[in-house]
């Protein structure tokens, strides 16, 4: 190799290196945050190959953590981020969660909201599938104002909405406030 490719090298090499800048690099360039709505929405068991090998790739790249529910499965329908107070909220079948994205493991919340009493089984009466129609699944979730989300379910085909509260930043809580839920007909 010719000296002047050789000096080209370690130029090139040097400023690899020291990445191209004056000051101290503030490190990789990363996403912040890395949502997958396939992974989320996986429900078939046919699809579990590819769940294993995503789920894999992410836990290797020693960058992301996994959350999938206390039943193994989310069945999402609604994501918010706040980036404000580093929070994702997430809205799935007969729940609301909320995971810390300032944090190395996301630190869930939860909350069960499932149809009002007597709901389901109007539902199961109709004819529906108890299993896969006959829940409230969370659909909507909008902030409201500081300190709560506004959250509109199905509930088993009678929609409901209802006021969560998610606290100020810093304060990690989520709970249903049970006064606001009312009819979510127009």
């Amino acid at each position: 190799m010719a000296p002047s490719a050789w000096a080209i090298c370690w130029l090139l090499g040097g400023l690899l290196l020291h990445g191209g800048s004056s000051g101290p690099s503030p490190g990789p360039s990363v996403p912040r945050l890395r949502l997958s709505y396939r992974g989320a929405m996986v429900r078939k068991p046919s699809s579990t190959m590819w769940m294993e090998t995503f789920s894999r790739y992410l836990l290797s790249a020693n960058r992301s953590a996994i959350f999938l529910g206390p039943q193994g499965s989310l069945n999402l329908q609604a994501m918010y981020l706040d980036e404000y107070r580093d929070r994702l909220f997430l809205g799935g079948l007969d729940a609301l969660y909320s995971l810390r994205l300032d944090q190395a493991w996301p630190d869930p919340r939860e909350v069960l909201w499932p149809p009002q009493p007597g709901q389901r089984e109007e539902c199961v009466r109709k004819g529906r599938d108890p299993l896969t129609e006959c829940a409230n699944f969370v659909r909507v979730l909008q902030p409201h104002n500081r300190t709560h989300l506004l959250a509109c379910g199905t509930g088993a085909f009678q929609p409901t909405c209802a006021l969560i509260t998610v606290g100020h930043r810093g304060e990690h809580v989520l709970h249903l406030e049970p006064g606001s839920v009312e009819s979510g007909r127009g």
